[in-house]
């Protein structure tokens, strides 16, 4: 099955059809992840716990907590905001920090048991929970809105194009080398080495290396503004603005 988000509520496609399930008020949803068996909404008034068809506050101290994003490692529930990266502690509910993690955090990905966090303002950094380390994955970009990690395959989103790191080698996507909207919302990386991107009004590109092809509403789309990618079994799906 498959869970789509929007600021009126989740959305579960199964067997061909949606069934809509509705907030009491609409909502920004930033993030959504499953754990232990109940959907996780990451949201700027905290996190809504769907289980049981019905929603309910994760915790009465999270009810004012901006949350931007959510993994888990090992069991343990991490929490990006706007004052660092938080591992939740949910027998109290309490919000605890990460040391040397106080930054404006954007979005947070798991990849090996390590998590990838990026910022507003200082680039992308690798935390390693098991030894509590630090690294700096790269620092040439600084306020990067999105992630997307695949393996040692790094696409950081951003207003001015995208970065893509893998291992030690960095290649900037701008209008330098053809991307015509340089205002990112989101990136992916397929299993055949395309990078995907999702603009903020310009529609769809799909970066092959040596040529960029471009889709918009001519071509199928619903909207220009193309706010996430990902593949299930083997589709690509596109979430835009409408």
């Amino acid at each position: 099955e498959m869970w789509v988000a929007t600021r009126k509520g989740i959305s579960r496609w199964e067997d061909g059809a949606f069934t809509p399930f509705f907030f009491e008020s609409e909502i920004r949803v930033n993030d959504v992840l499953w754990h232990n068996d109940a959907l996780l909404i990451a949201n700027d008034q905290g996190i809504l716990e769907f289980r049981n068809r019905s929603f309910q506050t994760f915790g009465n101290k999270l009810a004012s907590s901006k949350i931007r994003s959510l993994t888990v490692v090992n069991d343990d529930l991490y929490c990006g905001t706007p004052d660092g990266l938080f591992l939740l502690e949910e027998q109290s509910f309490n919000l605890m920090p990460v040391q040397d993690l106080a930054f404006n955090v954007s979005d947070i990905e798991r990849s090996n048991n390590e998590i990838y966090i990026s910022t507003y303002g200082d680039g992308v950094l690798k935390y390693n929970p098991s030894g509590a380390e630090v690294s700096v994955v790269t620092s040439r970009v600084f306020n990067v809105r999105e992630l997307n990690v695949v393996g040692e395959a790094i696409l950081a989103s951003t207003k001015n194009g995208v970065v893509f790191h893998y291992k030690d080698q960095e290649l900037i996507i701008d209008a330098s080398n053809g991307l015509a909207v340089e205002e990112v919302k989101c990136s992916f990386y397929d299993s055949e080495g395309n990078i995907w991107i999702g603009t903020d009004g310009g529609g769809l590109i799909k970066f092959g290396g040596d040529a960029i092809v471009s889709y918009g509403i001519k071509d199928g789309l619903s909207s220009n503004a193309v706010m996430s990618i990902s593949c299930h079994h083997g589709k690509y799906l596109f979430g835009t603005y409408n």
